[in-house]
């Protein structure tokens, strides 16, 4: 499967791509890739398993709900803030992490309580 443009920051720098594949019959997965667009750089790609259900941007930061498949997680869904210039995330009330360190990030606020 290949990853197709789904929105991108006002400037045109940093496009969010999607990969929407179906997981199980009628149950689609829109699996998130973050990118650079003037290099071509990967700034986030987390494992299919996670997939896009909303997001919005406000020049280069982008508000971004996730869930991960399959369903039945303690949190259904995560709000995550990406700061695609300092390449920087935060989870909900979270701390800020750098991207690399997000998907681990991501994680750990699924295990936790409401």
């Amino acid at each position: 499967m290949a990853y197709e443009h789904s929105s991108g920051s006002a400037d045109g720098r940093f496009a969010l791509l999607l990969e929407v594949w179906e997981a199980r019959n009628t149950h689609w997965v829109a699996s998130p890739q973050l990118c650079n667009a003037s290099n071509a750089k990967v700034l986030f790609q987390p494992e299919r398993t996670w997939s896009v259900d909303g997001a919005a941007w406000a020049g280069a930061q982008l508000r971004v709900v996730l869930s991960k498949y399959p369903g039945g997680q303690t949190r259904p869904t995560l709000v995550t803030f990406i700061d695609c210039e300092r390449e920087v995330a935060r989870v909900e009330e979270g701390c800020e992490v750098p991207l690399g360190a997000l998907e681990p990030e991501l994680n750990r606020f699924l295990l936790r309580a409401r």
